[in-house]
C-alpha cells in the first residue's frame, strides 16, 4: 500500500487458524521517520472522533452560510463526518434530516434519541465559536445512498439587562 503523507488509522486484526492469539509484525518502508501509536480498544472511539474532527477542520470543502457559520461533510474510510462551526455572534441551530439512508447508520452517540436504532435526524445547536461533529458509519462494502435536507435558524443571544 503506498500512502501519501498524512494521518491514518490502521486496525489490524489477525484470525489464526488454530484459534489462538499470536503476535504479528506490522512493518513499514519509508525514507522518513514514521510514528505509530497503539490505541487501546476502550480509547478508540475518542481517538476516532479526534482524527475525524481533524479531517473536518482541514477539509477545503466548507460551505459558508449566513452569520459566519460553516458546514462540511466528507468521508474518511468507512466513516462519513458531518461538521459545523459557528464563527458568528448568534446561536446557530442546524437540523439535518436524512430522508434516505441506505447502508449507513448514525452512530449511537450522535442520535437525538439514543435508544432509537433507525433515527434519521440530527440537531446541531452551536453557540458562537463552537464546533461540532457527527459521525455516520458505512455498514458494509456495498453501495451507499443518502438523501438529506437542512433546516437552520439563528437565535440572538440574550443580553444581560
Amino acid at each position: 500500500m503506498n500512502l501519501k503523507e498524512g494521518k491514518y488509522i490502521v486496525r489490524a486484526r489477525v484470525h489464526w487458524v488454530d484459534g489462538h492469539n499470536h503476535e504479528f509484525i506490522l512493518s513499514t518502508l519509508s525514507s522518513n521517520p514514521i510514528s505509530i501509536e497503539q490505541i487501546n480498544k476502550k480509547d478508540y472511539p475518542a481517538y476516532l472522533e479526534k482524527v475525524l474532527m481533524d479531517a473536518a477542520i482541514e477539509s477545503n470543502r466548507h460551505f459558508r452560510f449566513s452569520n459566519d457559520c460553516f458546514f462540511a461533510s466528507g468521508w474518511s474510510g468507512p466513516y462519513m463526518w458531518i461538521y459545523g462551526i459557528n464563527k458568528g455572534e448568534n446561536i446557530w441551530s442546524l437540523d439535518i434530516i436524512f430522508e434516505k439512508m441506505v447502508n449507513l447508520k448514525m452512530m449511537k452517540k450522535y442520535r437525538e434519541n439514543k435508544e432509537e436504532k433507525n433515527q434519521n435526524f440530527i440537531k446541531m445547536k452551536l453557540s458562537p465559536q463552537e464546533k461540532n461533529l457527527v459521525i455516520v458509519k458505512r455498514l458494509t462494502s456495498e453501495d451507499v445512498s443518502l438523501k438529506w435536507k437542512f433546516e437552520q435558524v439563528w437565535e440572538e443571544i440574550p443580553q444581560p439587562e
